[in-house]
C-alpha cells in the first residue's frame, strides 16, 4: 500500500541505480516499489554515466503518484558528480569543472555524492574530495549515503563540509536494489519536484536516515550485480582478467565491511 504522509515536509531519494548501470532492479520494479511500499514523494534514478533508465522512468510519470527527476551519476576525472533535473546525458571522463558546467547549462543541479569515498572500481569512481567541494560551483553535497561502506565519508562530510555552509545537505540511499530505496533520504519543505528544487537552491534540505540494519544490508548487497556485470564483460572479451579480479576482490571486501556495519547497528 502507499503510505500517506501528513507532514508538511516531503521526502526524496536522489541516489538510485537500476539495471541500466550496476543496479539489480528494473525500472518498473523500482517505480512499483516506491509507489506501494514507501511514502517517498520524489525520486531520481542516477545510473552511472547514462540517463536512459531515468528518462524511461520519467516517461512513465503519469502512472505514479510520486514525482520523478531525471538524473545521472557521472564519472569525471576527479570523481563522481550527480546531475539532477537533466535533459541530456553527460559523457564520462571530462574534468569535474566541465561536467558541472554542462549540468548547469541544461538547467540542472550539480551534487557531490559520497564526497570522501575512496573505493575505485571498473564501474564507478570516487568522491571528489574536500578541496573540490570547497572550490567548485556545486549546488549540494551528499552528507548521508546509506551504503554502510561509506560511513567514513558521511562522518567527514558532516564534520568538514557542513560547517562551511553555502551548499544543500542531501541524503540518498545509493540503492542498487529496489528494497533498499529510502534507506536514507532528503527532507524538504513541500511535496513536489519543484518544491525539492527550490529547497536545494535555498539550502533548506535535511538528510535523514530511515533505515534498519536490514535495509543497510540490502544496500551492501548491491555489489553483487556489479560483480556479475564484470564477469559477463570478461566472458565477452571486453575486460581484462586482471581488472576483473581486482574488481571482485574490492567488492568482496566492501561486502564484508558492509555486513559488519549492518549487523553492528543498533538502529531499528
Amino acid at each position: 500500500m502507499r503510505y500517506a504522509s501528513t507532514s508538511d515536509f516531503g521526502y526524496a531519494d536522489l541516489h538510485i541505480h537500476s539495471r541500466f548501470s550496476d543496479g539489480v532492479s528494473s525500472i518498473k520494479r523500482i517505480l512499483d516499489h516506491v509507489e506501494w511500499q514507501t511514502s517517498i514523494d520524489v525520486i531520481a534514478i542516477t545510473d552511472h554515466n547514462t540517463i536512459k533508465g531515468s528518462a524511461l522512468a520519467a516517461s512513465l510519470q503519469d502512472r505514479y503518484s510520486f514525482e520523478i527527476v531525471v538524473g545521472e551519476e557521472i564519472s569525471t576525472r576527479s570523481g563522481e558528480i550527480i546531475g539532477l533535473f537533466l535533459t541530456d546525458e553527460i559523457e564520462r571522463g571530462l574534468s569535474v569543472e566541465k561536467t558541472i558546467d554542462l549540468i548547469h547549462e541544461q538547467g540542472g543541479l550539480a551534487i557531490a555524492p559520497h564526497p570522501f569515498a575512496l573505493s575505485i572500481s571498473v564501474i564507478g569512481g570516487v568522491g571528489i574530495g574536500f578541496k573540490n567541494v570547497r572550490s567548485l560551483d556545486l549546488d549540494g553535497f551528499e552528507e548521508l549515503n546509506a551504503n554502510p561502506t561509506t560511513w567514513y565519508s558521511n562522518l567527514l562530510s558532516k564534520w568538514l563540509i557542513r560547517p562551511l555552509g553555502g551548499l544543500a545537505r542531501l541524503g540518498g540511499s545509493d540503492a542498487h536494489t529496489a528494497r533498499s530505496i529510502g534507506a536514507a533520504a532528503t527532507a524538504f519543505k513541500g511535496k513536489t519536484a519543484a518544491d525539492l528544487r527550490h529547497s536545494i537552491e535555498m539550502h533548506e534540505t535535511t538528510p535523514i536516515k530511515i533505515s534498519s540494519w536490514f535495509k543497510q544490508l540490502l544496500v551492501s548487497a548491491g555489489v553483487i550485480p556489479g560483480m556479475a556485470l564484470q564477469a559477463r564483460k570478461f566472458r565477452n572479451g571486453t575486460a581484462e582478467k586482471s581488472a576483473v579480479r581486482a574488481f571482485f576482490n574490492e567488492q568482496l571486501t566492501k561486502a564484508v565491511q558492509g555486513l559488519g556495519e549492518a549487523f553492528g547497528s543498533n538502529e531499528r
